[in-house]
């Protein structure tokens, strides 16, 4: 037996979006189900098999109908629930923000903490494929995230958590539109997941690259292992991008940073670093001193590295449950790196007061040259170091010193204010010449002569 229902909006609230809410007790012995219709387009169909309470989340309709089937029951008498319930209400309008990607702007990144309770972000292209890559495993939650393959709140295809896989730890899920937009939706007040969305056009977005997978994710918190690999390499056709999301897993307090451990690359090749959000660059990294960089991170939720033609890159990534960045320094040898405040990458949420970069425990003196390549606005980053020591950093400067902390206020100003340096630290070295330091025996006559004339003054006088 078929019974057909037409839903009809109210005529005062025609531009509505809404929400249903299903709670599902059909018959588990019977063939029943529940089949709504959006536009004619079958968008729900729910059996007894499914969970008991289904949310779903539309844009305003033109046309809603629903069928409820039932069939015969083999008993007069059971137990089952024999029931089901659609209920039907009106919602305030998303808050949208909308992008469209072309070859000029090709990828679009978002740190999903930053989308809040009826937040909708529509991402669309006009030529090519669409593609989303966001960072996370089979044990992430992201159940609130809701996807549709519209530009709108319709054509619902899951939840981020309906894409989450188990295997390859350091690639993020991914998914193609088939309607060139994807609209993410977050209905109701979401736990500031600190996991990164990747939207791209991906005809533009792996060009010149050996292979399909020039993405990767960061590890975070419970990932295993925690620090792996990952490496791309370029054709001899032209430069090829490297592309490092990150992912702090449910520490929505920590802000997006990538930690590489060391780099392999090739002697002879440049490599351009910048960051994924706002295309700023962050530095060269010649091949001939990749050995050199070693534990130093960046304040980004989407890190981009630029292949040159025949290259190759490996990034050993790390994992470590700190708030901040922790630089491990070396006992031997020269180490470089980059500290970069997160404005500066693009993310602009302020954080206050904070250690952005501190190093570990460190026995003996070292040498720190931090080179200032830009830093902007009225509020400079603080270097404590020593014992009790500070030092504002707004000029290129060469410290020495058994450890460091560089702290950064915004005051609330992240827009205005950033900076950007390269340091470089290298073990304090003291020349100690035994023959430079040995008394002359001129030296030795007169320490001697002293002696014995303290020794006769000492005999006088008794």
């Amino acid at each position: 037996m078929n019974c057909n229902y037409t839903i009809l909006p109210n005529p005062l609230c025609l531009k509505a979006y809404f929400h249903i809410e299903f709670t599902n007790f059909l018959r588990v012995t019977v063939d029943d189900f529940v089949e709504f219709r959006w536009n004619g387009n079958v968008d729900l169909n729910v059996t007894s098999k499914q969970m008991s309470i289904i949310n779903r989340y539309y844009s305003p309709p033109s046309n809603m109908t629903l069928q409820f089937h039932s069939g015969p029951s083999p008993n007069s008498i059971t137990s089952e629930m024999q029931q089901w319930h659609f209920k039907l209400t009106s919602i305030v309008t998303p808050i949208f923000v909308r992008k469209t990607l072309d070859q000029t702007t090709p990828k679009y990144v978002q740190w999903l903490a930053d989308m809040g309770e009826n937040d909708a972000l529509t991402v669309c292209i006009l030529n090519g494929t669409l593609e989303l890559l966001f960072t996370g495993d089979e044990n992430t939650n992201l159940s609130e995230f809701l996807l549709y393959d519209s530009n709108d709140v319709n054509n619902f295809v899951g939840s981020l958590n309906s894409f989450l896989r188990a295997s390859n730890p350091w690639l993020p899920a991914r998914i193609q539109s088939t309607s060139k937009c994807f609209t993410l939706y977050v209905p109701l007040k979401s736990y500031a997941k600190s996991y990164t969305a990747l939207f791209r056009i991906v005809e533009y977005s792996n060009l010149n690259c050996r292979g399909a997978n020039n993405v990767f994710q960061v590890p975070y918190t419970y990932t295993y292992p925690p620090e792996y690999d990952v490496s791309v390499q370029s054709t001899t056709l032209g430069s090829c991008e490297m592309i490092i999301l990150s992912s702090t897993g449910y520490f929505s307090n920590d802000l997006p940073h990538i930690w590489i451990k060391n780099i392999s690359a090739d002697s002879h090749s440049m490599y351009l670093f910048k960051s994924g959000i706002n295309d700023k660059k962050l530095m060269n990294l010649n091949g001939s001193e990749a050995s050199q960089w070693q534990s130093f991170g960046i304040y980004t939720s989407a890190l981009i590295i630029v292949l040159p033609p025949s290259a190759t890159i490996t990034l050993h990534l790390s994992y470590y449950f700190l708030p901040r960045e922790q630089i491990n320094i070396l006992k031997n040898g020269t180490q470089k790196g980059i500290m970069v405040s997160p404005s500066y990458c693009g993310f602009l949420k302020s954080f206050g007061n904070s250690s952005l970069y501190s190093s570990d425990n460190v026995i003996s003196q070292i040498s720190l040259n931090l080179d200032v390549k830009n830093i902007y606005g009225t509020l400079f980053p603080l270097l404590e170091y020593g014992i009790g020591q500070r030092l504002t950093i707004n000029q290129s400067t060469n410290i020495s010193s058994t450890g460091f902390n560089l702290y950064f206020n915004d005051n609330g100003k992240s827009k205005d204010n950033g900076f950007l340096i390269k340091y470089t630290i290298k073990p304090m070295v003291y020349d100690f010449d035994p023959t430079k330091t040995k008394p002359s025996e001129a030296a030795k006559r007169t320490a001697m002569g002293f002696i014995i004339l303290i020794i006769i003054t000492v005999i006088f006088l008794v």
